[in-house]
């Protein structure tokens, strides 16, 4: 049986044991006093065209001019071969959206906030943008040499953005963290999101605790200017493995006598209330040299949701996104099915490398 049979095969059958509970874990609607939050990497969402002063040859058609040139200076033998044999063109890309598109859908309700990473430029975040159906969108231009940024997209229903800032962690080469505040429509109330991409495992640990530092520093700058109960909510790639030393977890966001207390969202959304509680695996990104899952993507909030005052914190209401559509198999596990960037059939292209975060909020 061919993986696409099979694939197919599995969710028939998942599907009609959801029929039969009578509901789809995966797929959650949003109230008209509900927000939802997805936070997501999506994989080296490039566009096709050069972005000047960046390194970005890779995901540029074959035969453009100095593309094989720039290819050879990379020293790294998989990530040249990688640069030349990629055709990164208009319509693959549009293939990609796609399928961030298709993944997302599978959740339910388009996500009130939806924050991503690795994503090239203003360009390609407008083309998301309008596919999707969000109203408006900010994104960084960090001065990483590889040209990925953060970016929040939102809908206008509900929220009003307030105020918006790129964060710029000093003597640190890697992405801005995009502060945004947003308004409630209708009430008083108001929270910030942090899209977050720390520097990835090839950086030291230092490097992710500088960056850690510098969130809860401007945090707590933020609660002495307007209260112990102001509200934030922290999302993002944090590229932090559980088990790293120094930790940006252990040592400075959870470490006792943060200036912050923040809360993670897996930890309170582990609950027996949680239709999907079964069904989420240990992680959002698959490390295949271990064969293990990493925790690497996140959702945290500031205590004050959970006071019972305003926004709240819905615990049952987080997921690591994991329906069976964008999974696949590696040495008998479900994994996340990553992109293929030279795979032309859109049904073999995949989806992302991570999987998504999803977490509601009642006002």
């Amino acid at each position: 049986m061919t993986r696409f049979w099979f694939a197919l095969f599995i969710m028939i059958c998942q599907l009609s044991l959801w029929a039969i509970a009578g509901s789809d874990p995966w797929r959650q609607s949003t109230q008209q006093n509900e927000i939802k939050i997805a936070s997501y990497n999506v994989q080296n969402l490039f566009d096709a065209e050069k972005d000047l002063g960046k390194d970005d040859w890779t995901f540029l058609p074959k035969g453009f001019p100095g593309k094989d040139e720039n290819c050879k200076k990379i020293v790294e033998p998989y990530y040249r071969e990688q640069c030349f044999s990629t055709d990164w063109t208009e319509i693959k890309l549009q293939k990609k959206i796609d399928q961030i598109r298709k993944a997302l859908d599978l959740q339910g309700d388009l996500p009130d906030i939806l924050s991503v990473y690795e994503i090239e430029n203003n360009n390609v975040a407008s083309k998301l943008q309008k596919h999707l159906g969000f109203d408006d969108f900010r994104i960084t231009d960090s001065l990483g040499s590889r040209g990925v940024d953060v970016a929040v997209f939102f809908r206008s229903e509900k929220l009003e953005l307030l105020e918006e800032k790129a964060l710029r962690v000093p003597n640190a080469v890697t992405r801005d963290i995009l502060r945004i505040k947003f308004g409630i429509r209708g009430t008083h109330q108001s929270f910030y999101v942090y899209s977050n991409h720390w520097p990835s495992m090839a950086a030291p640990a230092h490097e992710r605790v500088r960056m850690a530092k510098y969130l809860v520093e401007d945090m707590r700058i933020l609660q002495q200017q307007h209260g112990p109960t102001v509200n934030f909510i922290a999302v993002g790639d944090f590229n932090t493995p559980e088990d790293e030393t120094p930790n940006a977890f252990k040592d400075v966001i959870h470490a006792k006598g943060s200036p912050v207390t923040l809360l993670d969202g897996e930890s309170h959304g582990r609950v027996s209330s949680n239709p999907a509680l079964g069904q989420m695996p240990k992680g959002t990104y698959w490390y295949a040299p271990n064969s293990r899952w990493q925790k690497f993507d996140r959702i945290l909030f500031s205590k004050s949701l959970l006071d019972g005052i305003g926004l709240e914190l819905i615990p049952e209401s987080f997921r690591i996104h994991f329906p069976i559509e964008i999974r696949i198999k590696r040495k008998g596990i479900d994994t996340p099915w990553s992109f293929d960037f030279n795979e032309s059939q859109q049904s073999k292209m995949g989806f992302a490398d991570h999987l998504a975060l999803i977490q509601k909020f009642s006002y």
